[in-house]
């Protein structure tokens, strides 16, 4: 019995023997607040990484006071502020933002706000140097406090490109719609197969006789039909495609609305938009065939009448003869160049003189030439001429050119 009882205290001993725990079983609330420890400091950790590395100055203040809590490097940097020198004053107190924040009520707006954002704040560094900035604020809570965080960004050297940019786009505009060549400016449609006016400026409205408003937005091909026989469309292909400026020179396009000479300069823009900048050569060329004609039609006088014209420069002493003239003193004007040398040359040896006498007399008493002398042909054939001449003077009075006309009055001297 006695044996009986002590194994019932052995059994009832070993029955409230607690068992061993190892580290995991530790209580979870324990290992729960150490991950969170953990994580808050790998959070601080990353967030003082970005606000000293960050390439915007950055500012904390307190919401309550307006203190300055913090500031980065960057901010440091830009503004030429030490770290203590803006530590611990008030935002309105503090150097570069005295004359944006100059009282308490305006920093109160911006807490109030709670999110404040200014495009182009002008501060001013340490040095004096001033500067455009863009600032945003916000506010949120740190440890159940509240604190601003004021991101400033340095956008002078933007702000100054912009300007430039804006400086030069007037200028653009200016010459697109000022200047006397036409403009036109197109877009490439289905890979160069056609192009989309965009622009027109006021002189290529008056040249092809449109209004901008009627052709934007429209085909090239369907505003000027012409263009493929003219020949500029491959020109705009090529230099879409290859970026290569070409001139196409003048040039008559035509269609069933409009017929004009066109002298073009094509480019590629950084768009890729193809810009047009042409000349009117329209009335050039009808003045040069009217030329032509007037020309044509006074050698058939000259031959008519025959005589033959000539233009002196006494400056220099080269001379301009007609075709007519040349024939008339039997020479090729292949074959040499018409000046006072060659015009003594064929004069007869008995009226050299007098001849030349004569034409500086005319010149220097401001009279008008007229004199009859005989040429030599170089057949030994002589021929009688009447000369007729008038010289232009400077504001001096200092002869500048002599022009005039000669006659063959061989026939009339004969009879």
């Amino acid at each position: 019995m006695v044996r009986r009882g002590k194994s019932k205290r052995r059994r009832s001993k070993k029955a409230v023997r607690k068992p061993k725990r190892n580290a995991s079983e530790f209580p979870r609330g324990m290992a729960g607040r150490d991950r969170a420890e953990a994580a808050l400091r790998d959070s601080e950790t990353r967030y003082r990484r970005l606000f000293e590395t960050a390439q915007d100055g950055i500012l904390i203040l307190d919401a309550k006071t307006g203190q300055i809590n913090d500031a980065n490097p960057c901010l440091v940097s830009m503004l030429g502020y030490s770290h203590n020198e803006l530590l611990g004053k008030k935002l309105w107190q503090a150097g570069p933002f005295k004359d944006v924040f100059r009282s308490k009520a305006k920093f109160l707006e911006l807490r109030k706000k709670g999110y404040v954002r200014y495009e182009d704040l002008p501060l001013e560094t340490k040095g004096g140097k001033p500067m455009e900035a863009e600032f945003v604020s916000n506010t949120y809570p740190v440890d159940h406090t509240k604190v601003i965080q004021c991101n400033i960004r340095d956008i002078t050297g933007r702000k100054k490109a912009e300007k430039i940019a804006k400086r030069l786009e007037d200028v653009y505009l200016g010459i697109f719609k000022n200047s006397q060549n036409c403009i036109a400016v197109y877009r490439a449609e289905k890979g160069g197969r056609d192009f989309i006016i965009t622009d027109f400026n006021p002189a290529a409205e008056r040249v092809e006789h449109v209004r901008k408003k009627g052709i934007l937005g429209r085909r090239m091909t369907s505003v000027f039909p012409g263009v493929r026989k003219f020949g500029i469309l491959d020109v705009f292909r090529r230099v879409w495609k290859t970026g290569k400026s070409e001139h196409f020179p003048t040039k008559l396009y035509k269609d069933e609305r409009i017929a004009g000479w066109r002298d073009n300069h094509i480019y590629r823009l950084d768009s890729g938009e193809i810009v047009a900048i042409y000349t009117d050569r329209t009335r050039e060329k009808q003045a040069e065939e009217s030329l032509r004609i007037s020309h044509d039609q006074l050698e058939m006088s000259q031959k008519a009448a025959g005589s033959g014209i000539w233009v002196w420069d006494i400056k220099t002493g080269k001379m301009e003869w007609s075709p007519e003239l040349y024939r008339m003193f039997g020479l090729d004007p292949k074959k040499g160049h018409a000046d006072l040398g060659l015009w003594g040359r064929v004069l007869h040896p008995d009226d050299r003189k007098a001849a030349f006498e004569g034409l500086n007399r005319a010149i220097k008493r401001h009279r008008q030439l007229r004199s009859e002398y005989r040429i030599v042909l170089p057949s030994g054939r002589v021929r009688w001429i009447y000369a007729l001449g008038e010289a232009d003077y400077d504001s001096r009075g200092r002869p500048l050119r002599m022009s005039g006309i000669c006659l063959d009055i061989t026939k009339n001297m004969a009879s």
